[in-house]
């Protein structure tokens, strides 16, 4: 993806995605100019995560995407369905931590104990976002950080041209929704690793639908 068009699709999802807190209705993009709030329970979990998985990367939650309930073993907040072909999670955080990243414990127990099916731990309050992976060693390194309250402001196209914008639609390209064929899913399947019962999405609903 071009950066300008990760850009627009990212100042769009900001200007036009409403929520409500405290009452008070505001776009994304005016809701953290400020220092931030508790609200990952309340809104980027349930509201606003969703919204940008479906819109910029193409997942449905309830669908191709796993939302987790409360488990108190601690379970990534999103897993792509086919797990094979997205060996990645998603996790939430709320917009008080800015651009800090937190619960790295976390991380390392998802990238540790979640291999080989988890590479990588996408960790976001859409303020900004961090992907962390292993290295050759096998520590936890920050492959990827965007800063996506940054990016809403300035001219489109000189903004365009800063690191923060490329690493955006590198983003966008790595971590979107795949559809595979029939015969693409059965090959990934048979080479897929066996499955972890500590971070498979196991709810009986969820694998009925």
């Amino acid at each position: 993806m071009d950066p300008i068009d990760a850009l627009r699709r990212w100042r769009d999802f900001a200007a036009t995605t409403v929520v409500t807190w405290a009452g008070q209705p505001r776009t994304w993009a005016q809701h953290i100019r400020g220092r931030g709030y508790v609200d990952e329970e309340g809104l980027i979990q349930p509201v606003v995560f969703p919204r940008f998985a479906e819109s910029l990367l193409g997942f449905v939650v309830g669908q191709t995407l796993a939302p987790e309930r409360s488990d108190p073993a601690g379970k990534p907040d999103f897993t792509p369905a086919d797990a094979v072909t997205h060996a990645f999670v998603f996790e939430t955080k709320s917009s008080a931590h800015g651009l800090d990243t937190p619960n790295l414990d976390q991380i390392d127990r998802y990238l540790h104990e979640g291999a080989p099916r988890i590479r990588q731990v996408v960790q976001t309050n859409l303020v900004g976002l961090a992907v962390f992976e292993l290295d050759s060693e096998n520590v936890r390194k920050l492959s990827l950080q965007v800063n996506l309250r940054g990016l809403l402001d300035g001219p489109i196209g000189m903004v365009a041209g800063t690191g923060d914008a490329r690493r955006l639609a590198d983003f966008l390209d790595r971590f979107r929704y795949h559809e595979l064929t029939r015969a693409e899913k059965l090959a990934r399947v048979r080479a897929a690793a066996p499955w972890n019962p500590l971070f498979e999405v196991t709810n009986p609903e969820w694998l009925s639908g």
